[in-house]
């Protein structure tokens, strides 16, 4: 018939065994609390958002999704990505230009390596009119570096279309006159100095009434010396150049390439933005500052910039005072990175309800105190495995009708039983000798 059974227990000989296990339970009740709070406390909930790194960013800085909290790395937030095909259109969460995708290759023919080239285009043609719309959110106090980018590109935008308007006839198989141009400003990669004449490779065509066509690679009987020189293109070269400056580092702000050479995001960078020292066309009575009427050529459009004001009257202020006017009243300089515009699914760890939190962490807790508990009882009784005297209970003797004060021990060889004793032969056991 079966039979239930119950353990002999007896108090461990070692003084310290009690407060270590104590002060142990405590200490370890504590860490595994902590451990245990992000993989017992939180669940991933999905959310949609548009602000993937800002997302990303909040939740991941909180102190339980880091080691040694989040030691599974389950609750690291993750979003789905954007796809985008041939054709798409999309803006940046920093709400600039909208672009367009051009071409989507691979150059290793391989589909699962991450050297992927996207061509884009910005949909952006210029504006010579004070409207800023072509970027979503310019706001002088929150976007202070895209508020100066745009001002500043439409002033020279418009100084280009001046310049070349100014350019005068020239001797091409008869004298005529400039028609239409083609410019073209290819990143140089060697240069990485934004104020380098050199930081961009030139190439440009000129079209004239005629319908001569002079290109930068042809033979030409005079000096063609691109930026502040004598050239007769020179002028509309040079205001192109520091356009494309402007728009480079516009651009850059708005893709958040914040490594990018760029300058917009420094006092410096910004006085060189709003006036190059080297320009020779802004130089007081150069070509494109030399009016003694506000009305010649329109000049304000391409001489001064409007300053930002609470109840949305602007007032001008010329190129040359803007910095120490305008600058005060806006935000600070900066550049955000950015992501692809769009409703992204993400996941989130969410906290549990606060009684299914507690009680998930009391059982994990529970889990591995037990674990603890063994291991400091097989430590013990290692410590007390070559010690006989301690393989023996008081009950055991007082069964024996002995007292546990009244007996020595002594180790008893295998395989020998005295008569009357319930040990099995093979069985290691102790010998009890009466001091009487």
């Amino acid at each position: 018939m079966y039979h239930f059974e119950y353990p002999i227990t007896r108090p461990y000989p070692f003084k310290w065994f009690t407060p270590v296990a104590i002060i142990g339970c405590v200490i370890l009740t504590a860490v595994f609390s902590l451990v245990n709070l992000t993989s017992n406390g939180f669940d991933l909930k999905p959310l949609y958002t548009t602000d993937v790194n800002g997302t990303e960013a909040a939740a991941n800085a909180r102190s339980f999704n880091k080691p040694p909290f989040n030691w599974q790395g389950d609750m690291d937030v993750e979003c789905q990505p954007y796809l985008l095909t041939v054709g798409d259109s999309f803006f940046t969460s920093n709400h600039g230009f909208r672009y367009k995708v051009k071409s989507i290759e691979l150059p290793t023919r391989d589909a699962e390596s991450p050297d992927i080239q996207v061509t884009m285009e910005a949909e952006y043609e210029g504006e010579t009119e004070p409207v800023y719309d072509y970027v979503m959110d310019s706001n002088h106090k929150t976007r202070a570096s895209v508020w100066w980018g745009t001002r500043l590109s439409n002033a020279y935008f418009i100084g280009i279309l001046s310049a070349a308007s100014q350019v005068p006839g020239v001797d091409v198989l008869g004298e005529t006159y400039l028609n239409r141009a083609r410019l073209n400003f290819d990143r140089n990669l060697s240069k990485t100095d934004i104020r380098s004449e050199n930081f961009f490779d030139l190439g440009w065509t000129f079209q004239f009434e005629n319908s001569y066509l002079q290109t930068l690679w042809m033979d030409l009987p005079y000096d063609t010396t691109p930026y502040n020189s004598d050239f007769w293109g020179s002028p509309t070269l040079t205001e192109s150049l520091h356009y494309s400056k402007i728009m480079h580092s516009l651009f850059a702000l708005d893709l958040g390439n914040c490594e990018l050479p760029n300058l917009l995001l420094d006092e410096d960078g910004l006085r060189y933005a709003i006036m190059d020292p080297q320009n020779t066309n802004r130089f007081p009575g150069a070509l494109l500052n030399n009016f003694t009427e506000p009305v010649q050529l329109d000049n304000g459009r391409f001489t001064k910039l409007p300053k930002p004001n609470e109840a949305g009257i602007d007032t001008n202020v010329p190129l040359n005072e803007s910095y120490g006017t305008i600058q005060p009243l806006m935000g600070p300089l900066s550049c955000n990175k950015a992501t692809i515009a769009a409703q992204y699914l993400c996941s989130v760890p969410k906290q549990k309800s606060v009684g299914v939190m507690l009680l998930a962490i009391i059982l994990a807790d529970l889990v591995f105190l037990q674990a603890a508990w063994k291991l400091l009882q097989w430590f013990a009784d290692s410590r007390m495995a070559n010690k006989p005297q301690m393989k023996f209970c008081e009950g055991c003797l007082e069964a024996q009708g002995g007292n546990a004060g009244g007996f020595e021990l002594e180790n008893q060889p295998r395989g020998r039983q005295q008569a009357g004793s319930s040990l099995r032969p093979n069985d290691r056991y102790v010998r009890l000798h009466s001091r009487e």
